[in-house]
């Protein structure tokens, strides 16, 4: 897992595969369509799949196992 340092910029990180994942994440969606959709913007599928650990441990996303599906989760900040 690549986080941006002096060696690696922005745009080689797992940041950089989290943000795209979530401007891909409109609604329900199965891992393997995700990954279709963001493989030419993600920077590949080890890094995909880290990012998807790293956003569900920072609760933004979900996993429905009874419909096999990522789910956005929408809080409020409040």
């Amino acid at each position: 897992m690549k986080f941006p340092n002096k060696l690696f910029e922005y745009k080689e990180t797992v940041i950089y595969d989290c943000v795209k994942i979530l401007e891909q994440l409109k609604e329900d969606t199965q891992v393997f369509e995700l990954y279709k959709i963001c493989k030419s913007k993600c920077n590949g599928s080890q890094e995909f799949i880290d990012a998807l650990v790293v956003l569900f441990a920072m609760g933004k996303i979900d996993y429905d196992s009874d419909k096999r599906r990522i789910v956005s989760v929408k809080r409020d900040n409040m």
